[in-house]
């Protein structure tokens, strides 16, 4: 478990209760009907359950790949009354804390599609962008591009947030 102020990260391969609320076609769409963690060409699938002041709000899931101790970040939900909030926030500062100081990987990645302005507003913000795949996907009839992002064990070191929120964040 990660703690950060009042908002908590979970291990867990049961999602069960977090999925009860949505739709059939939102957990077939999210790839969720039958998640558990497994293992394939040695990455691992991890799942983290978001809890803001002990009630889950959401969850992240992550593919860890062991011989290149590289993370990527593939899904990231948080229900829809928390988004704009300091949630998501701290929860992704607690990935990357654990990511980094615990596992001792060098490097998170994440996509994201060109049409998900939110979440590609916010990588921007964070990540290295490392590449771009071109009319990658088709959406709504129109085609759209898929953002590649990065960011790096130094640049977390070296960046004010792990500065200011090393002593604050608690692995048990």
């Amino acid at each position: 478990m990660i703690k950060f102020d009042d908002v908590t990260l979970k291990e867990t391969n049961d999602i069960s209760h977090m999925v009860q609320s949505l739709s059939v076609i939102d957990r077939d769409k999210l790839g969720l009907s039958d998640f558990e963690v497994r293992t394939k060409n040695n990455t691992w699938i991890s799942l983290f359950i978001i809890s803001h002041k002990s009630q889950d709000v959401g969850f992240i899931k992550i593919q860890k790949n062991i011989d290149n101790r590289i993370c990527e970040i593939t899904m990231t939900y948080i229900s829809p009354e928390k988004r704009k909030s300091h949630i998501a926030y701290k929860a992704i500062i607690c990935l990357f804390y654990y990511i980094f100081e615990y596992l001792k990987y060098e490097k998170v990645e994440s996509r994201c599609l060109e049409f998900n302005t939110e979440s590609f507003e916010a990588q921007k913000k964070y990540y290295k962008l490392e590449g771009e795949l071109k009319k990658h996907i088709i959406h709504k009839g129109k085609y759209y591009s898929l953002f590649l992002f990065a960011f790096f064990k130094e640049d977390f070191y070296s960046h004010e947030l792990y500065k200011d929120l090393k002593d604050k964040i608690k692995i048990t």
